[in-house]
C-alpha cells in the first residue's frame, strides 16, 4: 500500500492541497486535488506497448460525476455517459494538446490520464484544477516525464488583467484565457493557448501571456514541492531517463538519395492529391524494392517519413519558399459565393487555395438552443450554436460517417468562440442562431474557414454582425535558436512544423486563439511575431470578405419574423391556458411558434408577418383590461330570455341584459337579437365578480344624439 502524502501551496489567493496514496492505490500513479469545495482526482496508468507503433498512444479523459454537484442525470439513462459530455471533450482535448509534446520524442508506452471531478464548488474554475491535479499525477509517475507543467485562467477587467477570476468576474471579463507553461532556463515557456476574447488587441494579450507565465510560477512550485515530499516517502523514487528510444538511422543514407529526387521532383506539383499521390507511388516502390527478411516494410516507411520531414524543413528554409510555391507571409489565393442554397437563411462557400467550407446559418425563435451542462454542473441554454462537420471526403479519402469526433467537437467550439463576440443581442436580435460548417476539402486551416464562413453566412442570412470576423492558422519552423513564422500553413506544414497557432479576430482586435505546439514550448518572442504576422494575414482575408457582402442583407422571406412585447406578469396565465389550452390553440390558429418568459416576455415567431400581427393583437386583447365605456365590436354566442351571452375580443365573454337592449320595454328577446348577430357594445359594469356587464341602449342614444 502506497504511504500517504500530502502538500499544500497557495496560488492566486486560494490555498490547494495535493493528496497521493489515499484512493487509487493500484494505479500508476494518482492524485486527489483539492481547492475550496472542489475536488479533483486524476490517476495515470501505464503499460508498456505490445508493439513499436509510429504514434504516441496517449489518452486524456476528463469526467465529471454528477454527484459532484449533488445532482441526478436528466434523461432515461441515469448512469454517467462515457464518453462524455461536450464540456468534458474541450477539457480532454485542452490537457492532451499541452501534455502530448512534452513526452519525450518517440515515445510510445502507452498512456492514459483519467480526471475525475468528484466535487464542485461553483466559485472554482473547473478546467484549471484538473490541469494542475494531472500534472501532479505525472510528477510522481515512474515515467519518463520530467517536466512540471502548470495552467491559469486569466480575464480582463476595466483594462485590468485577472488571474484566475471567478465564474462572476468571467461573465463581464472582455477576455477568457486559458494558458498552460512549463518551467524554463528564463521565464516560463508556453505550451497551449485557448481563449476567446473581445476584440482585444495584440498588445494586451502579450501582457496577459506574460503575467499568466509569471503568476503559474506558484503552482510549478507548488508541485514541484509535493514531488519533493513524495520523494521522502518514497526514497526509492527516481524518473526513468528522458530520453527517446533509439531509432535505427542507418538505412537513411542508403535512401537520401532517391528520395531527394523524389521530393524535389514533387515540389513544382502545387495540387496537394497529385503531391500526394506521387509520393505515395515512389514510397511503395522503394519498399517493394529494399523489403526482405532483414529490413522490414514498417522500418522502411518510418525512414521514408522521416527523410521527408527533414528535406521538407531543409528546403524551405533554405529557400524561403513552401512547399505550394508561396513565400512565408503570403495568405493563399480566396474566394467567396453566396446565396448558393435557395431555401436556407444564409449560406457560404468560402475557400482559401485548396481549403474550403460551405457554411449555412438558420434562424429561428429564441427558446430553441441546445441545452449545455458544464463541469460545474451548471445548465443552460446555448442560443448561438455551431457545428463542424468533416466528412472523409474532404481530404480524398473513404471513411464512415458517424458522430462527431473530438477533433470536429474542438474545431467547432474554437470557430464558435471566435464568432460569438460579435453577435447583436438578444434583446436586439431574438433569435436563436445555427450555423454548421461543413468541409468540402482539406488542406489544412478549416477551422479558421469555418470562421470566415460563419460570420458570410450570418451576415448573408441579415444578422446584424458588428463587423466580419477571420480567422488564420500560424505555423513555425524551428532552425536550432532561429524561429521563421509561415502564415496560412497547409495541412503538410501543420503535420511538418512545430506549431499551430490559430488566431481568429476583426479589423479591431482578437476574439479567438488556440495553440498547438510539437516542440516543448516557445517564448514570447515567438508568439509576438507570431500574432503580428497573423493580424496582417487576417486584415488581407477581412478585405476578400468585405468585398463579398460588408453589410447585413434583409432577411430570407423563409427565415420567421420575430415579434416581441411584454404583458404583466400575473396575464401569463391567462395567455397560457388551463393545460395549455389557450396559447396551443393560437399556435394552431395563427400557424406561428410562441414564447413567454417569466418575465412576461412574450415572442412570437412566425414565417408569415401578417399572422404573426394578428397573433400579437389577439394576445394583447386576451390581456387587457376591461373597463367601464369600452365599446368593442361583439358577437351573440347564446341568447337566454332575459339576456343574451357577447363573445367580446380577448377570449372573454359579457352577459348583455334584456333590459340594457333597448329604451323602450323588450317583450320578446328574439325580435331584436339572433344567435351569432355581431354588433357594438359597450361596458357598463365590472361587478365584484368580475362579470362583465354589456349594454347597447346607451350606445343607441349616443348615436341618435351625433346624428341630430
Amino acid at each position: 500500500m502506497k504511504l500517504h502524502t500530502e502538500s499544500t501551496f497557495q496560488y492566486c489567493g486560494k490555498e490547494y492541497t495535493l493528496t497521493t496514496g489515499l484512493l487509487a492505490n493500484q494505479a500508476t500513479a494518482d492524485v486527489m486535488l483539492s481547492v475550496g469545495d472542489t475536488r479533483i482526482h486524476a490517476v495515470v496508468s501505464h503499460t508498456k506497448s505490445s508493439e513499436d507503433m509510429d504514434f504516441f498512444p496517449l489518452l486524456v479523459q476528463v469526467l465529471r460525476r454528477h454527484y459532484a454537484s449533488g445532482s441526478i442525470s436528466g434523461g432515461h439513462i441515469k448512469r454517467e455517459n462515457t464518453r462524455g459530455s461536450e464540456t468534458e471533450i474541450i477539457a480532454s482535448r485542452l490537457i492532451d494538446r499541452a501534455l502530448r509534446p512534452l513526452f519525450p520524442e518517440s515515445y510510445n508506452d502507452e498512456i492514459q490520464i483519467f480526471i475525475e471531478i468528484l466535487s464542485t464548488d461553483p466559485a472554482i474554475d473547473i478546467e484549471v484544477p484538473c490541469f494542475l491535479a494531472a500534472s501532479a499525477a505525472l510528477s510522481i509517475a515512474p515515467i519518463p516525464f520530467q517536466h512540471v507543467p502548470a495552467a491559469i485562467r486569466l480575464g480582463y477587467i476595466d483594462q485590468k488583467i485577472i488571474a484566475n477570476p471567478s465564474a462572476e468576474e468571467l461573465e463581464k471579463s472582455e477576455l477568457n484565457l486559458l494558458l498552460a507553461g512549463k518551467p524554463s532556463s528564463g521565464q516560463n515557456d508556453i505550451v497551449m493557448i485557448e481563449a476567446q476574447a473581445h476584440e482585444l488587441n495584440e498588445s494586451n494579450m502579450l501582457d496577459a501571456f506574460n503575467m499568466g507565465l509569471e503568476k503559474m510560477s506558484e503552482a510549478i512550485n507548488g508541485i514541484t514541492a509535493f514531488q519533493a515530499a513524495f520523494k521522502k516517502n518514497h526514497p526509492e523514487f527516481a524518473k526513468p531517463s528522458s530520453e527517446s528510444k533509439t531509432v535505427d538511422t542507418s538505412i537513411d543514407e542508403q535512401l537520401k538519395e532517391k528520395t531527394d529526387a523524389i521530393y524535389e521532383q514533387s515540389k513544382g506539383m502545387h495540387d496537394k492529391l497529385q503531391r500526394r499521390d506521387y509520393i505515395k507511388m515512389k514510397h511503395d516502390e522503394i519498399i517493394s524494392e529494399l523489403e526482405s527478411e532483414t529490413l522490414e516494410a514498417k522500418d522502411i516507411s518510418s525512414a521514408l517519413d522521416r527523410l521527408r520531414k527533414n528535406w521538407v524543413r531543409e528546403f524551405m528554409l533554405s529557400s524561403s519558399t513552401r512547399v505550394d510555391g508561396r513565400d512565408f507571409d503570403t495568405v493563399r489565393p480566396i474566394s467567396v459565393n453566396l446565396g448558393l442554397l435557395p431555401r436556407v437563411h444564409g449560406d457560404a462557400l468560402f475557400r482559401r487555395g485548396e481549403t474550403g467550407a460551405l457554411v449555412t446559418a438558420t434562424l429561428a425563435s429564441l427558446g430553441k438552443g441546445e441545452y449545455v451542462e458544464y463541469l460545474s454542473g451548471k445548465e443552460a441554454q446555448r442560443r448561438f450554436m455551431l457545428f463542424y462537420n468533416f466528412p472523409a471526403y474532404s481530404v480524398g479519402e473513404v471513411g464512415r460517417m458517424g458522430p462527431p469526433k473530438r477533433r470536429e467537437i474542438g474545431h467547432g467550439f474554437l470557430a464558435r468562440r471566435a464568432v460569438e463576440p460579435l453577435l447583436p443581442s438578444e434583446e436586439t436580435f431574438p433569435y436563436t442562431l445555427r450555423v454548421v460548417s461543413e468541409i468540402m476539402s482539406c488542406n489544412g486551416s478549416s477551422s479558421m474557414a469555418s470562421v470566415c464562413g460563419a460570420s458570410l453566412s450570418l451576415m448573408q442570412a441579415g444578422v446584424p454582425l458588428k463587423r466580419h470576423v477571420a480567422g488564420i492558422a500560424m505555423g513555425l519552423i524551428l532552425d536550432k535558436d532561429t524561429p521563421h513564422i509561415l502564415t496560412d500553413i497547409l495541412g503538410d506544414e501543420d503535420h511538418l512544423g512545430d506549431m499551430d497557432l490559430k488566431v481568429a479576430g476583426t479589423s479591431e482586435g482578437i476574439t479567438a486563439l488556440q495553440m498547438d505546439i510539437k516542440i516543448d514550448g516557445i517564448t514570447q518572442q515567438m508568439l509576438k511575431t507570431a500574432l503580428e504576422k497573423a493580424k496582417t494575414g487576417r486584415m488581407t482575408i477581412l478585405n476578400e470578405m468585405n468585398a463579398a457582402i460588408s453589410q447585413p442583407n434583409q432577411i430570407s422571406d423563409y427565415a420567421p419574423r420575430m415579434i416581441s412585447f411584454n404583458i404583466k406578469t400575473d396575464k401569463i396565465r391567462e395567455v397560457i391556458g388551463k393545460g395549455g389550452a389557450v396559447i396551443r390553440g393560437l399556435i394552431e390558429q395563427y400557424g406561428v411558434e410562441i414564447d413567454i418568459t417569466d418575465e412576461g416576455t412574450v415572442t412570437i415567431s412566425a414565417v408569415d408577418g401578417k399572422a404573426g400581427n394578428n397573433c400579437k393583437k389577439h394576445i394583447l386583447d386576451l390581456v387587457s383590461e376591461i373597463e367601464p365605456g369600452q365599446i368593442f365590436d361583439g358577437k351573440i354566442t347564446k341568447i337566454l330570455e332575459f339576456g343574451a351571452v357577447v363573445s367580446i375580443p380577448g377570449n372573454k365573454e359579457g352577459f348583455l341584459h334584456i333590459s340594457q337592449i333597448s329604451h323602450q320595454r323588450v317583450h320578446n328577446i328574439r325580435d331584436y337579437l339572433t344567435e351569432n348577430q355581431e354588433l357594438k357594445v359597450q361596458v357598463s359594469e365590472i361587478d365584484r365578480n368580475n362579470k362583465i356587464r354589456l349594454s347597447i341602449k346607451e350606445l343607441s342614444s349616443e348615436t341618435a344624439g351625433t346624428q341630430e
